[in-house]
């Protein structure tokens, strides 16, 4: 049985008229076959910045992604020409109920858009296990049966393992991206990461920053400028001692 969640998802009326939006646009793509649409993320957990934050969603569907993947680049071309401010600003993971009931093969596609990246195909991997987990323990139900029916148990464990692994990736991409803010964004990411990796949980950014000054006061300035840049991205630059931080992060998680 399917539930459609009321007007008010979460407490910003700019995001519920996004997500109400998302969902008429998901309910033409996919018809019947859309099983399941999900939010999580800040704009779920309730610490979420309505002028610079990303809107994060799994929308689960009954046939393969392949076979919808060029109507849904149209409909994201659609929506980010009906709601300018969110361009770059939505994160959807895309994947059939059989993916999600297999969520440790490495055989299955996902499609993905996310700031920074257009719609693409991708395949499963250990990595999106904190996706899995964070939707799982944090999600709120927009259409559909609830989460936890659709996504298998995922431990704190793989959890802790995904970030490890993410954690990874970062030093090449702070080196290459000219994005405004990107610097500011991947410190306090990374703090967030740090946090996880040493107690299993996920605190908000800022947060997580507050946390990691005190934790690493040789590097509260740099976390203390990061936070600072978030009030204003548009003015950041690019800050060597960030990617210094990045570096310190992932050998400090690899200890």
């Amino acid at each position: 049985m399917h539930t459609v969640l009321g007007m008010r998802p979460t407490s910003h009326d700019q995001v519920n008229g996004l997500i109400r939006d998302l969902l008429d646009r998901l309910q033409t793509v996919f018809g019947s076959d859309l099983v399941g649409a999900y939010l999580y993320g800040s704009a779920a957990t309730g610490d979420f910045d309505p002028t610079r934050g990303d809107v994060d969603l799994v929308v689960a569907c009954a046939s393969e992604v392949e076979t919808r993947f060029r109507n849904l680049q149209t409909m994201h071309r659609e929506l980010v020409l009906a709601h300018q401010e969110w361009n770059d600003r939505i994160d959807v993971i895309y994947l059939s109920t059989a993916a999600l009931r297999d969520l440790r093969s490495e055989s299955v596609s996902l499609a993905v858009i996310s700031p920074g990246e257009p719609l693409h195909l991708t395949e499963m991997s250990p990595k999106w296990s904190m996706n899995w987990y964070l939707v799982r323990e944090q999600g709120v139900t927009l259409f559909g049966p609830p989460v936890r029916d659709l996504i298998p148990v995922v431990t704190q464990d793989e959890f802790v393992a995904s970030v490890r692994v993410h954690l990874q990736c970062w030093p090449a991409w702070i080196a290459t991206s000219d994005r405004p803010g990107f610097h500011a964004y991947a410190v306090l990411t990374i703090c967030r990461a740090l946090y996880t990796c040493r107690h299993g949980q996920q605190l908000s950014k800022v947060q997580a920053a507050q946390w990691a000054a005190r934790e690493f006061p040789e590097w509260a300035e740099v976390i203390e400028q990061a936070l600072v840049w978030r009030e204003s991205p548009a003015t950041a630059g690019r800050a060597p001692d960030a990617i210094n931080f990045v570096n310190f992060a992932v050998q400090k998680t690899t200890e």
